[in-house]
C-alpha cells in the first residue's frame, strides 16, 4: 500500500505564495518600467554626461568650474579660453544642489581624478539653504552607485544591490512603487528631455529663452525651495571645507557670487535681508579661506538678461564672461 503524499508544510505553502506574488509584482513592474525614467548610476543624467567630458579632458584641465546649474548656464570655459583665458576648462556643475553635494562631490572624486590649477566657485543664495530639496540631492548623491563606486565607498552589498537592480525591474524601480500618488504621475508625466551640454560641459538650454517666457513650473519650484529661506550652517561649513581643500593643494580659487533677479531674492522670506546674510557669510568664507572673490551682483543686471529667476540667457552669459576672466586674470600666483 503506497504512503500517502505529504502535503507541504505551513512554511512550504508560504514560500510558495510569496514566490508567486513577487513573479506577479515583477511582471508589473516590467509592464510600468518603459512609462518610468531608468534610473542610473548616478542620481541624474547630467552627471554621467560630466563624467565622460571631465575623463576627455583630465590630463590637460587647467580650470574646473564648480557649482549649480546657475553656473552651468551662466559660465562657459570654452568661451572664455576664445577671450584669452585658460587653454582647457570644464563645467562640472550639478543641477540643484546645495553647497555640502558640491563639497562631497569635489572632495571625495573629483580631486581624486584630477589637479588643476584653478578652480572657479559660481554660487547664489539658493546653494545654502537646508530644504527638503536640497536634503534630497544630497541622500541621493550620497547613495547613488556612481558615487559609491567613484569614491570608494561600495562595499560588497552595494554590489549585489546593483546585480539585483540590473536583474529585476521592481528593484530597479522600486522607490517609485513606494509611493502610488508619485508612481501615477510619473507614469502620466511627459518624459524629462535630456539637458543639452557644450563639450566644455556648459549648459546649452534657456541661451534664447527670456524671462517674461519663463514656465510656471520652474517658479513654483524656485519658490517651493525658498521659502522659509535662512542661511543653512552646514552649507557655509562645506564651503570652508572645500576651501580648504582645494588651497591646501595648492590649486587657486575664484568664487563669483552669480548674478539672479530681485524676484528671484524676493522668493526667500525676508528677502534683501536674506541675501545680505547670504552675501557677508559667502564672502567672508572665500576670504578668510584664501579665495578671491568677485561680486557679479555689484552691478544691475536688467530682466532682459535672463533666462530665468536664476539664470542668465546667452545675452546675459555674454557679458559676464569678461568680467570672470578679468578676475581669473587677476589672481595671484601659485606660492
Amino acid at each position: 500500500m503506497r504512503a500517502a503524499a505529504r502535503r507541504p508544510g505551513w512554511w512550504g505553502r508560504f514560500g510558495v505564495s510569496l514566490l508567486a506574488s513577487l513573479l506577479v509584482a515583477e511582471g508589473a513592474a516590467r509592464a510600468v518600467a518603459p512609462h518610468l525614467e531608468p534610473p542610473g548610476e548616478w542620481p541624474r543624467a547630467d552627471y554621467a554626461a560630466h563624467e565622460k567630458g571631465l575623463a576627455l579632458r583630465a590630463a590637460d584641465l587647467d580650470l574646473l568650474v564648480l557649482g549649480s546649474s546657475v553656473v552651468g548656464r551662466d559660465i562657459s570655459p570654452a568661451r572664455l579660453r576664445e577671450l584669452g583665458g585658460p587653454a582647457v576648462g570644464y563645467n562640472y556643475w550639478l543641477a540643484g544642489s546645495p553647497m555640502r553635494s558640491i563639497d562631497l562631490l569635489t572632495t571625495d572624486v573629483l580631486l581624486e581624478r584630477v589637479s588643476p590649477p584653478v578652480v572657479l566657485l559660481g554660487l547664489t543664495m539658493r546653494e545654502f539653504t537646508d530644504g527638503p530639496s536640497s536634503r534630497d540631492h544630497l541622500d541621493a548623491l550620497r547613495q547613488s552607485p556612481g558615487f559609491l563606486d567613484a569614491s570608494g565607498r561600495m562595499g560588497w552589498i552595494d554590489r549585489l544591490d546593483a546585480g539585483l537592480q540590473g536583474a529585476s525591474a521592481l528593484a530597479r524601480h522600486r522607490t517609485d512603487f513606494r509611493d502610488p500618488v508619485q508612481l501615477v504621475h510619473n507614469i502620466q508625466a511627459e518624459p524629462l528631455v535630456p539637458e543639452r551640454l557644450g563639450a566644455d560641459g556648459y549648459l546649452l538650454d534657456r541661451g534664447g529663452d527670456d524671462l517674461a517666457d519663463e514656465p510656471a513650473a520652474h517658479v513654483a519650484q524656485e519658490q517651493a525651495v525658498m521659502a522659509g529661506y535662512e542661511v543653512n550652517p552646514d552649507d557655509v561649513e562645506a564651503l570652508r571645507h572645500l576651501l580648504g581643500e582645494l588651497t591646501g593643494r595648492g590649486i587657486r580659487v575664484l568664487v563669483v557670487n552669480l548674478p539672479v533677479t530681485e524676484r528671484f531674492v524676493a522668493m526667500a522670506d525676508d528677502g534683501r535681508a536674506d541675501y545680505a546674510a547670504y552675501l557677508r557669510q559667502v564672502r567672508s568664507s572665500a576670504e578668510e579661506g584664501g579665495a578671491a572673490w568677485l561680486d557679479a551682483m555689484d552691478r544691475p543686471w536688467p530682466d532682459h538678461l535672463f533666462a530665468d529667476v536664476n539664470h542668465l540667457n546667452d545675452q546675459g552669459a555674454a557679458e559676464l564672461q569678461p568680467l570672470v576672466l578679468d578676475a581669473l586674470l587677476r589672481l595671484p600666483p601659485t606660492g
